[in-house]
């Protein structure tokens, strides 16, 4: 097992060395890599944490596999912000790298992310409160970043989502609970979706853009209201 293992290992790291994977970039969904490899799943992690022991790639459960190392620092520096960030602090955060986010998607995006996109915006449609509308919206935008293949920015919308928590924007009032908003925030999503799908960068980061923007002038009375 492992001599599989190391072999396995070999395999990724002269595959990143030969550029296939550059630096940063994000490595085929396991799924896909045991298809490719030829391997049980189990010898594919092990085979991934002597390469992350070495520093050649990293891991974050739910996120994915990239090549490099954590990029610790920035996830560190954004820790500290979470006790005094305002909500409009965040949005503003988000309206300024979200739609690059996206004009990156619609350039890198896979079919399996796509269709994760498109399943969290359909469980999005059919939210009855406004804490499954958040869980649904949360994981829609990280499929999103996800998407954009960059390990940074992946990293970051984590951290801001966390500081989002601690900020007190998520609002468990159930008779608050507005159906026409979420209506409205899933068609934005839709919008946003499409350009992707469509491979337009220019039309993905407008969509994005609007839907920030709209948040902005939307969510903040629903806050204030539930708090």
């Amino acid at each position: 097992m492992s001599k599989l293992r190391e072999s396995v290992a070999e395999t990724l790291a002269e595959w990143i060395a030969s550029a296939r994977y550059p630096i940063h970039s994000r490595l085929p969904a396991e799924r896909d890599l045991v298809k490719m490899l030829g391997v049980s799943r189990g010898t594919l992690r092990d085979a991934l944490e002597q390469l992350e022991s070495e520093g050649i790639v990293w891991r974050q459960v739910g996120i994915g596999t990239y090549v490099g190392s954590r990029p610790a620092s920035i996830v560190g520096s954004l820790q500290v912000l979470s006790v005094s960030t305002t909500l409009a602090e965040i949005l503003e955060a988000r309206l300024s790298f979200e739609p690059i986010v996206a004009r990156f998607a619609a350039v890198r995006a896979q079919d399996q992310e796509l269709a994760m996109m498109s399943k969290y915006l359909a469980d999005g449609c059919e939210a009855q409160t406004w804490g499954d509308w958040e869980k649904w919206d949360e994981l829609f935008h990280r499929a999103v970043t996800e998407a954009s293949g960059n390990g940074i920015l992946i990293k970051t919308i984590d951290q801001i989502f966390r500081i989002k928590t601690h900020a007190r924007w998520t609002v468990k009032t159930t008779s608050e609970f507005d159906p026409r908003l979420v209506r409205r925030y899933s068609r934005e999503h839709e919008k946003v979706l499409e350009a992707i799908k469509s491979r337009d960068p220019d039309s993905a980061e407008q969509a994005m853009k609007a839907h920030i923007k709209a948040l902005t002038l939307t969510i903040g009375p629903v806050i204030a209201r539930g708090h």
